[in-house]
Parts: C-alpha cells; sequence; structure tokens
C-alpha cells in the first residue's frame, strides 16, 4: 500500500474512533496562571475556590478530566499535549465539573446529566445542539456505547434539564448526517 493509502487509511480510522486535536510537539507543561483566571472567571469561581490544576502526559487522544485525590481534593488533570488554544475550553468544562460539586458518576444515565450539568454552566445556562451532538458522539465513538439508546438517553436527559426542543432535533439532524458519512468512510477501508 502507498504511503498516501496508509495514511488516508489512518485518518479515516481516527474519524471513526473519535477526534480530539493534539500537538506532536507544543501544548502547555505549565498552565498559565492568567488561562486559569480567566476560565474561573468565565464560569464563576472565585480565585480562591480554583482547584489544583497540573499538565500530565497522557495516551494520544485522551481528554482532561477531574479526580478526587487520596485527601479528598478535587483536581483537574489537562493532557500535555492539548493544542493551547483547546486548553482555555478544556479548564470551563472541568471547572464547570467542580463548580456543580463533582461526584464519581455512578451510572451512565448519572455520567450523562453530569456531563449536560457542566455543558448547560460552560454555555451560559443553556444546552446546544452542538453540546448535545458532541455528547453523543463522544459517547458511541470513544467509549463504544450504542449508538440509538445514547442518543435516546442524552436527548430525553437534555429535555430534562430545559434544552429546546429545536436544539434536540438539530443534534438529531446532523446525527443522522454524520452517521451516513462514517459509513461512507467505511467503504474506502
Amino acid at each position: 500500500m502507498t504511503e498516501a493509502k496508509e495514511q488516508t487509511k489512518e485518518q479515516i480510522l481516527e474519524l471513526l474512533k473519535g477526534y480530539r486535536p493534539t500537538t506532536k510537539r507544543g501544548g502547555y507543561k505549565e498552565i498559565p496562571r492568567k488561562v486559569i483566571l480567566k476560565a474561573a472567571e468565565q464560569i464563576g469561581i472565585p480565585e480562591k475556590d480554583i482547584p489544583q490544576i497540573r499538565v500530565e502526559n497522557m495516551k494520544m487522544g485522551q481528554g482532561g478530566y477531574i479526580h478526587k485525590t487520596p485527601q479528598g481534593e478535587i483536581e483537574i488533570v489537562v493532557p500535555r499535549r492539548e493544542p493551547k488554544q483547546v486548553v482555555p475550553d478544556t479548564l470551563r468544562h472541568e471547572l464547570a465539573h467542580a463548580k456543580n460539586g463533582f461526584v464519581v458518576p455512578s451510572t451512565w444515565e448519572n455520567y450523562i446529566e453530569d456531563e449536560l450539568k457542566a455543558l448547560k454552566l460552560q454555555g451560559n445556562g443553556r444546552l446546544t445542539c452542538d453540546d448535545i451532538s458532541g455528547l453523543i458522539l463522544t459517547l458511541v465513538l470513544e467509549d463504544k456505547q450504542p449508538k440509538r439508546e445514547t442518543t435516546h438517553l442524552v436527548t430525553d436527559t437534555a429535555r430534562y434539564m430545559g434544552a429546546s426542543e429545536h436544539s434536540i432535533t438539530s443534534a438529531k439532524r446532523f446525527l443522522r448526517r454524520h452517521w451516513r458519512r462514517l459509513e461512507q468512510l467505511k467503504e474506502y477501508l
């Protein structure tokens, strides 16, 4: 197989498993304080309540996360190779989890509700089509959850949390087109 075909195949496989931007070189070794403060301000967290934030080398494509330390404190971890322009959004999302009172979800339903609450806080109190479709794509492509059940569960939870019918319908329409495109890409493999 030629090098160009092999590269195209790798790109298609990456799309089929979900995509997170990463850099080969770059990203933050340590996140500047002003970036952290700005993200916290946008979420509405006072400086004294900002949890510990650290940068860590992770597997390619793994996103940021939040967890509790053995001492019971909340800590946010950001991938080392995440592009600098993506880091503020990751911080806002994880800080939204912290503001909502981070609890380790025990079920997929709890996880979905927790993610939607963080997205709603991050989006100034409303859930958009991008929020809903992005969560479904993440669960299906990265976490290998079934498409139909995941779509139903996320849209019902979003509806319960006050998302507009327009946002939900637009997300479903986008996903139908996206699944069709992914099926077409599989033909190239």
